[in-house]
């Protein structure tokens, strides 16, 4: 050995070096050709998995589980009886609003959401319910409760209602009782409704004249 610097340090021996070529026999990798001569291991070609006909069954059935849940849940929601159980304060009201298409059918439906936490609710509930409160007489009570409610757009609402039940003689005289509140223009407004109720409006006469003073 020699001490010049300027000489190369011997080289310790290297691995063998992969060309970076791959050889391919019949679509299939047979692997990498090294420095040396030799060969790698060869790498399988990986075919796609296909499904066995019990798991095209099973894959299918599956799928068809999850749009037969998907139609079922968007056909139910815009039933009333599912905002009633599941619905937020937007979906009752909706709700309230579409059983006027049922008329008299509807007012078990309407008569519960006549006492909603919601005023709007309540409100469109009422509204309904006056629109087929002369088709049903079951309608009338449910009326006759909301003019006590403890918001005035309900309480008119319930008179204009009660105005359509005449010549009931339950809705003459609660609205006759009614007379008695001390909001002006819910006076003004039964009075009105009075109107059609004929002599089952005679007991409202006093109160009626004593208001036209």
């Amino acid at each position: 050995p020699t001490d010049d610097p300027a000489s190369p340090a011997p080289e310790a021996d290297a691995a063998p070096v992969l060309e970076r070529k791959t050889s391919f026999t019949g679509g299939r990798i047979t692997g990498q050709r090294r420095a040396d001569g030799t060969t790698s291991p060869p790498v399988p070609e990986v075919a796609p998995k296909r499904l066995s006909p019990s798991e095209w069954i099973g894959w299918v059935a599956g799928l068809s589980l999850v749009v037969l849940a998907i139609v079922t849940y968007y056909g139910i929601r815009n039933q009333p009886w599912f905002a009633l159980q599941f619905g937020d304060a937007a979906e009752r009201q909706s709700a309230a609003a579409r059983l006027a298409d049922r008329g008299a059918r509807g007012v078990p439906e309407l008569a519960q959401l006549a006492a909603d936490p919601d005023t709007e609710v309540r409100r469109t509930a009422i509204e309904t319910l006056g629109l087929s409160v002369d088709l049903e007489p079951k309608a009338v009570e449910p009326l006759i409760r909301a003019l006590d409610d403890t918001n005035a757009a309900v309480r008119h609402a319930a008179v204009r209602g009660l105005q359509r039940a005449a010549p009931n003689a339950a809705a003459a005289e609660a609205l006759i009782e009614a007379l008695g509140r001390p909001e002006p223009t819910l006076r003004e407004s039964i009075a009105v409704a009075l109107r059609g109720f004929a002599e089952a409006a005679a007991p409202a006469v006093p109160a009626l004249l004593a208001m036209s003073a």
